[in-house]
């Protein structure tokens, strides 16, 4: 990780949300590592235990959705060999989006989390 190069924005029209600003990938690690209690270590590790792998999941899907990074880049964030990991982790959370209230409501409470976030860098 320390010879990544995480860049805070993007300019507009690049990003696959160009009408919203971006949020730096160290914020959006250090609210998924808050909210559920685990090191950047373990968020980074390959573990597929479900306490590790439901976290490093729901990271990649909102670095995918709030970072400027498609998700070649935060593959290679994560240690991964290509993008289809990436691509599985924000597939699962899209699925569980759509079957599980509990992870909606967790994924509400991140996302204000971040929106308060992002609003205080406007």
């Amino acid at each position: 990780m320390n010879n990544v190069y995480i860049p805070s924005g993007v300019p507009s029209g690049l990003s696959k949300n160009s009408d919203k600003s971006k949020i730096g990938a160290n914020v959006i690690f250090k609210i998924v590592e808050e909210y559920f209690g685990i090191e950047r270590t373990d968020l980074l590790n390959k573990s597929k235990k479900i306490y590790i792998l439901y976290p490093r999941q729901l990271c990649q899907w909102l670095l995918w959705k709030y970072s400027a990074h498609n998700p070649t880049g935060i593959g290679i964030m994560f240690g991964q060999k290509d993008y289809s990991a990436c691509l599985n982790s924000i597939n699962a959370i899209e699925a569980y989006l759509d079957t599980d209230e509990k992870v909606v409501a967790q994924i509400e409470e991140l996302e204000a989390k971040l929106i308060e976030i992002k609003n205080s860098m406007d």
